[in-house]
């Protein structure tokens, strides 16, 4: 597995690509590659000879990427889907909540796989009688939930976690991934949740009239103490 941090620049947003100048893909040269990140999966072109992926106009414009955000790029070139060779994206992120003597209260999981792994093995923490039935779920096309479950009721649940997407677009998401649930189970009872590791205003409204979507935050709590000496 190769993996490197590299930074979107201003062109890469202004000509839909991205660079991978330390990837070894020599024999990838004008083929398409599929690209998966915590949103989907998208296509693109590899060129060998300028060392980048083309093809990522919608990509930057959805992901609604900045100049210098910072991505993790892995690629194994063992992990091939629909005959494409796949290569994975994850945003590097920080986020911070107030300090104070006692502990510290923070989010700074560099990625949102972290909190996904984190919550989908401690799930009983974000609901009581919650069961985990599968993480990463791809129903279909760009459409991948993050994490479906069974509640007490025996209900399907839909969990998405929003770190960097923004609240309509996480809304949009979770209401799409309600509705095939529903289909591709056919049951009519499917709820969501949606997690975000800080206060969210417009996301608050954006779900109040929606009551089978809950919003729950996530803090992450860490403590100090001193070494025991023998």
């Amino acid at each position: 597995m190769e993996q490197f941090i590299s930074k979107i620049t201003a062109a890469d947003k202004a000509y839909g690509l991205i660079r991978v100048s330390k990837l070894n893909l020599e024999n990838l040269h004008g083929k398409p590659v599929l690209l998966i990140d915590s949103l989907g999966e998208i296509i693109g072109k590899f060129h060998n000879s300028v060392k980048r992926i083309d093809g990522l106009t919608e990509w930057h414009k959805t992901r609604m990427t900045n100049s210098d955000d910072e991505i993790s790029i892995s690629f194994d070139e063992k992990e091939v889907k629909d005959g494409k060779h796949v290569i994975h994206i994850e945003f590097l992120t920080e986020r911070r909540f107030p300090i104070n003597e006692v502990e510290t209260n923070f989010f700074s999981f560099e990625l949102e796989s972290q909190l996904e792994k984190h919550i989908s093995n401690n799930i009983e923490q974000l609901e009581k009688g919650l069961t985990k039935v599968k993480q990463q779920y791809n129903i279909g096309g760009s459409n991948i939930i993050d994490l479906l479950c069974i509640d007490a009721n025996r209900n399907y649940v839909v969990v998405e976690f929003k770190n960097r997407k923004t609240s309509d677009i996480v809304v949009g998401q979770i209401l799409r991934y309600i509705g095939r649930i529903k289909e591709i189970e056919k049951v009519d009872n499917v709820r969501g949740i949606i997690v975000t590791p800080e206060p969210d205003t417009n996301l608050e409204y954006a779900i109040s009239t929606l009551p089978h979507v809950s919003l729950k935050y996530f803090k992450f709590n860490v403590t100090f103490s001193e070494p025991e000496m023998k």
